[in-house]
């Protein structure tokens, strides 16, 4: 398999991940505020719940981009990063 047909599968496991994750905290939101959120069973987690949201959501966004092989923003830094690590 070449290295762009595991970045692809890599790329479409992570955006299962991170559309399961933001399913699960919109169905098992209990309690939130802009500093706690908590479960339906009570377990909470204390973050900064709106960058949290905003992250989740522009890493599922980049996903969807690399997935629909659109134009990467940095794709001549990547070239050259690449290059300068022997083309890995």
């Amino acid at each position: 398999m070449s290295r762009k047909h595991y970045g692809d599968y890599k790329a479409r496991r992570a955006l299962k991940a991170v559309s399961t994750v933001i399913e699960y905290l919109n169905d098992e939101e209990s309690l939130a505020s802009n500093t706690e959120w908590v479960d339906t069973k009570g377990y909470a987690m204390d973050c900064d719940l709106g960058c949290f949201y905003e992250g989740l959501g522009n890493f599922r966004n980049l996903l969807v981009k690399r997935l629909r092989k659109a134009v990467p923003r940095y794709r001549q830094a990547c070239e050259e990063f690449f290059e300068d690590r022997g083309g890995e």
